[in-house]
């Protein structure tokens, strides 16, 4: 494996890395909005705070987007709809809750809720009131005791009938009616499950109590969240923009790869360094130094003389110490002022001279 593939795949290994910190980080701190009783909400009206104290405790939780039927309610324990308004239930989705709870199974229906799907389950109206209390107490239960849950006093039961009252007294907001085998549970003020409410530890016992072991399954349909809308759970919708940038970052490292070299800088003729370092090495090897040696030499005095700013016949120790000043080494200035007349002597001025020449230089004051 090169070099160019290991770059790749660690670019690889460290873009996907960061999508999913990023996408991780994003599903924990947002808010999600929505309708009022949906477990995705986590506003305060939302019930996500029950979704997930649930899951916690290990009960089974899951959230339907689908109308009701058999199939769906046949290995659940439990089916929770909160909120729905004026969102209606089916005939047919009325009849497979009541045969869901004829054969044991539990049904939380909190808030507003279908006239006919109340008549449906338990067989009378117990007659929803807008009034209701703010604080209530379990049936039987002391006054200010550790099980108290609180409300939004919107909601209570005018007439509970035969229905065992579990939340407040003569005019219950929470009551159960059992059905066959199973059990009912009416909850008129659907605050008691809001995110707000739950963070008192009445209502998060009640929270739990009320749906027993479960599984359970959260009614989402009934606010608008069907299959083909929300087939991904939200922290994947969120991850995969991050997982696409991902891989468009890897195909372009990768693509790279695929088309010929190209250089990056423009590709210009040999700089005056290596034309005169060319030309003093076939000086050399022609083995007339003695000529042309006098010849570089006078021209880089002449260099020296015009970046110092000195005259032309300047004396020989001024020259010296100009050209020190323009930070030419030992050997030449050496080579420059006339000490040795061998083939390294000549290739030690050529090379002085290329840097003389070169335009990173500049004039020097005296």
């Amino acid at each position: 494996m090169n070099r160019r593939t290991v770059v790749v795949v660690l670019g690889w290994l460290v873009a996907l890395n960061l999508a999913v910190v990023v996408g991780s980080l994003l599903t924990r701190s947002e808010v999600v909005e929505g309708p009022a009783g949906s477990s995705y909400v986590t506003t305060p009206d939302g019930v996500a705070a029950w979704f997930e104290l649930l899951e916690r405790r290990g009960v089974e939780t899951r959230r339907l987007r689908t109308p009701i039927d058999d199939a769906t309610l046949s290995d659940l324990g439990t089916f929770v709809v909160v909120e729905p308004g004026l969102s209606e239930f089916a005939p047919t989705e009325r009849a497979a809750l009541r045969r869901f709870v004829e054969r044991g199974g539990t049904v939380v229906a909190a808030g507003i809720v279908d006239d006919a799907l109340v008549a449906e389950l338990v067989g009378f109206d117990p007659g929803w009131d807008p009034a209701g209390a703010t604080t209530l107490r379990p049936w039987g239960a002391p006054p200010g005791g550790p099980s108290e849950v609180t409300a939004a006093g919107f909601g209570s039961w005018e007439r509970p009938g035969p229905a065992l009252p579990l939340l407040g007294s003569a005019r219950p907001v929470a009551v159960a009616v059992s059905i066959g085998d199973g059990m009912v549970h009416l909850v008129a003020d659907g605050s008691v499950f809001a995110n707000w409410a739950l963070a008192t530890p009445g209502n998060a016992r009640f929270a739990a109590a009320v749906v027993g072991d479960g599984p359970v399954a959260f009614d989402e349909y009934r606010h608008g969240y069907t299959e083909a809308a929300s087939a991904l759970p939200p922290s994947w919708r969120r991850t995969w923009p991050l997982l696409a940038f991902a891989v468009l970052v890897g195909l372009y490292t990768a693509g790279r790869r695929l088309v010929p070299p190209q250089e990056t800088v423009r590709d210009l003729g040999p700089g005056r360094e290596r034309y005169v370092r060319s030309l003093a090495g076939i000086l050399a090897r022609s083995g007339q130094t003695a000529g042309v040696l006098p010849a570089l030499r006078a021209e880089a005095r002449r260099l020296i003389a015009a970046r110092a700013g000195l005259p032309a016949d300047v004396d020989p120790a001024r020259l010296e110490e100009a050209a020190r000043r323009l930070r030419l080494d030992n050997p030449s200035v050496s080579a420059i002022m006339g000490v040795g007349d061998d083939e390294e002597t000549l290739l030690t001025v050529q090379r002085a001279l290329a840097r003389l020449h070169a335009s990173t230089i500049e004039r020097i004051p005296t």
